[in-house]
């Protein structure tokens, strides 16, 4: 058990009452008990065998003197927060050097209490070194799929467009003289090959959402709808749809993903409403207390209770390709696009008949509603 002479010298009042000292002493949890200076006065076995240091060398000490200079500003912001009153309690993740040298990334939560009628506070520490390396190498791996995606898509193109090609210009030299079946053979390759040289473009787009190349700016919504439109104008018009698109907010984000997030969900919805019902379109967005709601909702055929989750996984499809085109990523990408900007993104039904599909942008700037779009 650790001496608690060494702080008694300084404090003449034991901090911790005889009946609890020993289980202070032997909680499996680091523990430290700090002055509001964030000098350490007492310390237990497991904070001593985490840190490296005896009971002596760690008196008088300020935790954040052991933090990483990277990390000592937001060690002291949270301790202060809770020694001045601000905040009850508070917690931050750091680097501690322990006594031989080495650094391990610690978890300390900040709690005021009082002891011999002095307020001090309690310092709790969680080793996360291991939890710490895990999410490392998480992203690295995460990176490299990325990015062997990205390439292995890239070169798919190349023989992709050489198959397409020469199908192409065996339908148009030979066609008329190829029999009935040789014709059905060659648009199936020239079907296939374009189906693939889709699958190929929205991989490329879902791994470039974690491109470093991403800018985040403020980004006015009803620029990106009306631009995301602007891309669907053909189906539009052949569809003849009504559109409503109400004022809505500038947030921060990347423009050419916004533009993309919102094309796939209109796109998305004007493909699902069927030919025989005219589509109806309504663009909004709500304020919260520090983000936006934005809804795209429709008058299509809605989405079963079971399948809500299932839509936004990678080449998830609900429907046979030969009702309903598509590869499956659309959806995909519009959850990566919206993760990536701290939100997140899901589907209900539209109480009018059809769904709604919602999702919450982070408020990142200061920002006035855009003009409607026309």
């Amino acid at each position: 058990m650790v001496e608690l002479r060494a702080w008694t010298a300084v404090q003449p009042r034991p901090l911790v009452p005889a009946h609890f000292r020993e289980v202070f002493e032997h909680a499996p949890l680091p523990t430290i008990v700090v002055d509001l200076d964030d000098r350490v006065v007492h310390a237990n076995e497991a904070a001593c065998r985490l840190t490296g240091y005896q009971p002596e060398e760690l008196m008088g000490r300020a935790i954040a003197d052991l933090a990483h200079p990277d990390d000592r500003q937001a060690t002291l912001a949270a301790q202060r927060s809770v020694a001045e009153g601000t905040a009850p309690a508070a917690s931050v993740e750091a680097r501690l050097a322990r006594a031989d040298g080495r650094r391990i990334w610690a978890a300390i939560s900040y709690s005021a209490t009082a002891g011999a009628g002095r307020p001090y506070l309690v310092v709790q520490l969680v080793d996360v070194t291991e939890q710490k390396r895990a999410e490392r190498e998480l992203v690295r791996s995460n990176a490299e799929l990325s990015s062997f995606a990205y390439l292995a898509a890239h070169e798919l193109k190349s023989p992709l467009q050489i198959l397409s090609g020469f199908a192409a210009l065996l339908d148009r030299a030979h066609g008329p003289q190829l029999d009935p079946q040789a014709r059905e053979f060659v648009g199936w390759i020239m079907d296939g090959a374009g189906r693939m040289d889709r699958l190929i473009e929205d991989l490329l787009g879902y791994c470039s959402v974690d491109s470093d190349d991403v800018t985040v700016v403020p980004v006015a919504l009803g620029d990106a709808v009306g631009e995301a439109l602007g891309q669907l104008e053909h189906e539009i018009q052949r569809r003849d749809a009504i559109l409503i698109v109400d004022r809505l907010p500038s947030v921060a984000g990347d423009p050419v993903q916004m533009v993309q997030l919102f094309r796939n969900l209109l796109a998305n919805a004007l493909k699902f409403v069927p030919d025989d019902r005219r589509p109806q379109l309504r663009v909004w967005a709500q304020r919260g207390v520090d983000a936006w709601t934005v809804t795209v909702a429709d008058n299509g055929i809605g989405v079963e209770d079971g399948a809500r989750e299932r839509i936004f996984a990678m080449f998830e499809r609900l429907h046979p390709r030969e009702r309903f085109k598509g590869t499956g990523i659309g959806l995909a990408i519009c959850k990566r696009i919206v993760e990536r900007r701290g939100g997140t993104i899901w589907v209900e039904p539209n109480p009018s008949g059809g769904s709604r599909f919602r999702f919450v942008l982070p408020d990142g700037v200061e920002a006035a509603p855009a003009s409607p779009v026309q």
